[in-house]
């Protein structure tokens, strides 16, 4: 199993293959003059948000963003509430 930094690595990578896929399959019916595609449900799909998308997580594989890639702190402190008023 990968654990750790390796894990982030391969991650980064995979979302960054998924963002390029996702704006060059958004892209083809904006170059053939039209604005959706059908997925492969046969949902109409709003090109230009395939798009954005696909930008969003090429950038987000590109720069190293810890709000996106690392889990929250964990709160140590917790703090009792007193039962009287």
């Amino acid at each position: 199993m990968i654990r750790g930094a390796q894990q982030k690595k391969y991650l980064r990578i995979l979302c960054g293959i998924f963002g390029l896929v996702a704006f060059f399959v958004g892209l083809r019916p904006i170059l053939t003059g039209q604005y959706s595609y059908e997925n492969w449900f046969g949902g109409l799909v709003f090109a230009p948000v395939a798009i954005i998308a696909g930008v969003l997580m090429v950038l987000g594989a590109i720069f190293n963003w810890r709000s996106v890639w690392d889990l929250p702190a964990k709160d140590t402190h917790h703090h009792k509430t007193s039962g009287s008023l």
